[in-house]
């Protein structure tokens, strides 16, 4: 393998986009080759779709396996990443959204080496307030309560967003490693009763609701003083929610 072929891109796509994805799907084949493009499909009926309005495009397509639900981008997103990094070779993964273009080729592996090695991000300062505050801080309801406030810390107290300022730009080493330390699989597939009690707070305070609550953090079941015997591994399960979702969305598509 080159060294140039060691980094792709990953587009998650979904057919309300497809005309974005037709945009930066012609604007990559003008700088690069067919191979190191990866879009990700909601389905494979979508997939088929695109393709056979698309017919001239270069590109590849990985069709993500689950029903859609609310979060179906950032899933699509993980398990393309995860897909790649398991499948194929490369040491990077670029993942962008599909309304961008391409304006230029480059030397992809110098920018993906010079990211980690400068360990540099740019950011832009905001308004304070629940909604911007539920959303930056909607992340770091995947670590435990010390590691959430670090974050905090760095963010300069949550007012820092990272939004459209960087590309992402996903190690394999790196990404293997957050994986298994926010347990993404388990994420995907259960919630516990602090990710439940997190969205609710979060949709009161998107609602306008005002709320004295301003955090919310995990704890372990021995920390949760009460006379009752709970369980050590009490979480939710998302299929039933997940099911039927997922039967409304598809029906509401036809």
């Amino acid at each position: 393998m080159k060294k140039q072929d060691s980094v792709c891109f990953l587009i998650p796509l979904h057919e309300e986009k497809f005309s974005y994805g037709t945009d930066i799907i012609s604007s990559h084949n003008k700088f690069f080759g067919c191979d190191n493009i990866f879009i990700v499909f909601s389905n494979e009926f979508e997939s088929n779709l695109f393709l056979e309005q698309n017919k001239t495009l270069c590109y590849n397509s990985i069709i993500y396996p689950n029903k859609i639900d609310k979060a179906a981008a950032i899933k699509k997103k993980f398990f393309g990443i995860e897909y790649l990094f398991t499948n194929l070779n490369y040491e990077y993964v670029i993942c962008i959204d599909s309304d961008a273009l391409f304006l230029r080729n480059a030397d992809l592996l110098a920018i993906c080496e010079k990211f980690y090695i400068n360990k540099i991000l740019f950011a832009n300062s905001i308004v304070k307030n629940d909604f911007m505050n539920s959303i930056i801080c909607s992340s770091q309801r995947f670590f435990d309560k010390l590691i959430a406030e670090k974050i905090g810390k760095l963010l300069e107290d949550n007012t820092l967003y990272f939004w459209f300022n960087e590309i992402p730009i996903y190690k394999k080493d790196v990404f293997n490693r957050f994986k298994h330390k926010i347990d993404l699989n388990r994420i995907f597939q259960d919630i516990s009763w602090y990710d439940f009690a997190l969205q609710i707070v979060e949709d009161l305070k998107m609602n306008g609701e005002v709320l004295m609550i301003k955090n919310i953090f995990p704890i372990k079941t021995s920390e949760y003083k009460s006379k009752a015997i709970r369980p050590l591994n009490s979480r939710l399960s998302n299929n039933k929610i997940q099911n039927l979702f997922a039967t409304l969305i598809l029906l509401q598509s036809y």
